[in-house]
């Protein structure tokens, strides 16, 4: 999936920055807005699939009621769920980094911002995607059907846009 993501990321920027009649040179702030919706995206869809998937790991293998028996404590499960999806969305961060990077060396562009980089993606969209694991790991523990799960967080993701138009606005 990432590999996909990362490919159709680069045919996007490669339009974007190749067009026949004008030339936009590939600086960093283009590098970020336009992939980072598309790739944040999938790195979304990525965490609640991957929570789904531990959180519901031991019931679908049927082998809960021996965890449940084990004298390990709920928080440490939990928590080491918690960073393992953490460390997921760091490790997709970083791919959007190098791929990011490595448009602007194809596009023969060598001022690279990497402070930019890395506050764009781990400052700001880093703290995001952390908040949304959390969700996703609420959610997945109260809900017991991993499918109906990921379906309550999409809708929650797609609704969280339309807020505005219920009258709820945040001063940002």
């Amino acid at each position: 999936i990432v590999f996909l993501g990362l490919l159709s990321v680069s045919f996007i920027l490669a339009r974007v920055t190749n067009l026949e009649e004008m030339s936009i040179l590939p600086v960093t702030r283009i590098m970020l807005t336009i992939p980072a919706f598309f790739f944040n995206t999938i790195i979304m869809l990525l965490t609640f699939i991957y929570t789904g998937m531990l959180v519901h790991k031991d019931r679908n293998s049927h082998s809960h009621q021996l965890i449940d028996t084990t004298p390990t404590s709920n928080w440490s499960l939990l928590l080491s769920k918690f960073l393992a999806i953490l460390k997921m969305q760091v490790i997709l961060l970083f791919v959007m980094l190098i791929a990011g990077v490595s448009l602007q060396i194809y596009n023969g562009y060598y001022q690279f911002e990497l402070g930019l980089y890395f506050f764009h993606l781990f400052a700001i969209n880093f703290i995001a995607l952390a908040i949304w694991a959390i969700a996703s790991i609420f959610v997945h523990t109260i809900i017991p059907n991993t499918y109906l799960g990921i379906f309550i967080l999409l809708m929650g993701w797609v609704g969280m846009s339309n807020l505005s138009q219920l009258g709820i606005v945040g001063h940002m």
